[in-house]
């Protein structure tokens, strides 16, 4: 069994590619268009957040004043986004695709598909911004593609949407690609791998490399001299053992996305997930405990409306 381990995280080192110099001058060349969207691909470690950072400060360094939103279709990413955007220093806006269009999901009663109404608690609040830069639009179904472009072709003013993603991540349900990679003719792809300190992308990397290929990849252990980051390939008894002890550290307990533990199949899943809750809290503990995090299995309702949509994150209290 493997483990992805990547070094801390520090400081990024803005000094850009010259493919991504050639995207930035795209960017720019877009938002002083009047063209209403543009697509931004590259998968791990290619450096779009990166491009992003350099591109927002670029726009407030000459004075460009344009208000700018962060967007994603789950909560979990628009919370990354948040993150991200206070550890750049930048005093933008982050916020659901639902809730920029004044939408709440619900369940229709004869589909029993997830759709989206208007919210009688709060409208649309993208005519508020110039720039709306969606993130992680791989997750985008072809419903809210169609309510964010319309959403944008009805407004007076010449509201854009960046679209920020990675055709190999996770398609939208039961679609087998989000609409923005078929239709958006403005675009600008990056494709070289720049992060090589994060183990974890470069694993990525390896793993899309091969998605053409008949066989199945292979992994070895592959470490910088320290043993510090890279790859490490284990015995299955090891690699619990250090999966139990990562699970259990300080560091988890101050940032439970330290570490993830990924399976197959969702037998394993469910067994890995009782050996860490199990490590963490002991025997015999309460079905809710206080502090554990939590993940949806399937859409949580509240009467019509889903509290929790399926694969969203909370925490008991």
């Amino acid at each position: 069994m493997a483990i992805a381990r990547s070094r801390p995280n520090r400081t990024h080192q803005l000094d850009l590619t010259v493919e991504q110099t050639r995207a930035l001058e795209a960017l720019d060349t877009f938002v002083q268009s009047s063209e209403k969207l543009y697509l931004l691909t590259g998968y791990a470690g290619t450096g779009k957040t990166t491009l992003l950072q350099v591109f927002i400060r670029q726009l407030r360094q000459r004075g460009d004043d344009r208000r700018i939103v962060l967007s994603a279709f789950s909560n979990k990413a628009t919370k990354v986004l948040a993150v991200m955007a206070a550890q750049w220093g930048l005093n933008i806006d982050a916020m659901t695709c639902c809730k920029l269009l004044g939408l709440r999901p619900v369940v229709d009663e004869t589909t029993g598909k997830q759709v989206f109404r208007p919210d009688r608690q709060q409208g649309s609040q993208i005519e508020r911004y110039d720039l709306v830069i969606v993130d992680e639009c791989s997750m985008i179904n072809e419903e809210m593609w169609e309510l964010l472009v319309k959403a944008v072709s009805d407004l007076y003013q010449g509201t854009q949407i960046l679209f920020v993603g990675d055709p190999a991540q996770l398609p939208p349900v039961n679609e087998p690609e989000s609409a923005c990679f078929r239709q958006i003719h403005q675009r600008s792809e990056l494709t070289e791998v720049v992060r090589y300190g994060n183990a974890i992308g470069v694993v990525a990397e390896g793993i899309r490399q091969d998605l053409a290929r008949p066989v199945l990849p292979r992994f070895d252990t592959d470490t910088n001299p320290e043993k510090t980051a890279g790859c490490f390939v284990l015995p299955r008894p090891t690699w619990e053992t250090l999966l139990l002890r990562a699970f259990t550290s300080d560091a988890y307990l101050a940032n439970p996305d330290q570490v993830r533990a990924l399976a197959y199949t969702n037998r394993r899943v469910n067994q890995l997930n009782q050996m860490i809750r199990t490590a963490i809290y002991g025997e015999n503990v309460p079905r809710f405990v206080a502090g554990e995090r939590l993940i949806a299995m399937n859409p949580c309702l509240d009467e019509d409306a889903i509290a929790l949509p399926t694969s969203a994150e909370c925490e008991v209290i």
